[in-house]
């Protein structure tokens, strides 16, 4: 009875320690697994990670295009995040109509600045005379029903990324 009473305190205490061994195996294996992962992301991961947590801009006004204001719209945009704007890229929406045009800007535009830019949009493909010869009168856009900027950022390493998550949208 003596032998009976130890050999289950034995094979307990190898039960106990098998246990350990393996839960210490897969904590092991699980922290190499998410180390590889993380150091494995890609550039673009890491870019986009970055452009979330320092882009956002926001469109302060859009004035229309006018005579005085050479058949331009003029956007206003703020930057209210801490990556630095070189440039934007604007899609412009009227009715059936998106147009996409891109801005580099003269200056960089650091946290907490603003930055006016001029832009044309012309729909050469809405009619006939436009099709043949994109007249400037006939072709320009001058109204819109959605705007949207998207950002175009400088990261750490002084590379340029377009943040196509952070895209600020001002409706009429």
């Amino acid at each position: 009875m003596k032998k009976r009473g130890m050999s289950t305190v034995i094979i307990t205490v190898i039960l106990i320690a098998f246990t350990i061994i393996l839960v210490t195996g897969f904590y092991m294996w699980g922290t190499r697994f998410s180390e590889d992962i993380v150091s494995g992301a890609d550039d673009e991961s890491k870019q986009n990670l970055y452009a979330l947590q320092n882009v956002k801009i926001k469109i302060n006004s859009v004035k229309l295009p006018s005579v005085a204001n050479s058949q331009q719209f003029e956007i206003n945009i703020e930057n209210l995040g801490k990556a630095i704007l070189i440039g934007v890229i604007v899609r412009l929406t009227e009715g059936t109509t998106i147009k996409t045009e891109q801005s580099e800007f003269d200056d960089e535009v650091s946290q907490f600045e603003s930055y006016a830019f001029k832009k044309v949009f012309r729909d050469c493909n809405s009619n006939s005379e436009c099709k043949q010869n994109c007249l400037p009168d006939i072709c320009i856009i001058k109204d819109y029903d959605k705007i949207e900027v998207i950002p175009i950022i400088k990261n750490e390493n002084g590379e340029e990324i377009t943040v196509k998550g952070s895209i600020a949208i001002k409706e009429k």
